[in-house]
């Protein structure tokens, strides 16, 4: 049972150095890059998605949460 317990009691500051990429993706668009190019400040992206839906978090490129 001291072994399994062991395991818990890594030392959690060598894991809190590691460093992750965390993006949280509110939707999607698919644009050409003549449409790019044409867009300013203040310009207005619609998305594949409404107003409400949950967003996605992702950690190093994988879903963790929505």
């Amino acid at each position: 049972m001291a072994d399994m317990m062991s395991g818990d009691d890594i030392d959690r500051s060598s894991i809190l150095s590691v460093p992750v990429q965390v993006s949280v993706r509110l939707g999607r668009r698919r644009l050409r890059i003549s449409q790019l190019l044409r867009m300013g400040p203040g310009d207005i992206v619609d998305l594949e998605r409404v107003v409400g839906d949950p967003v996605d978090v992702y950690v190093n490129d994988r879903m963790v949460a929505r």
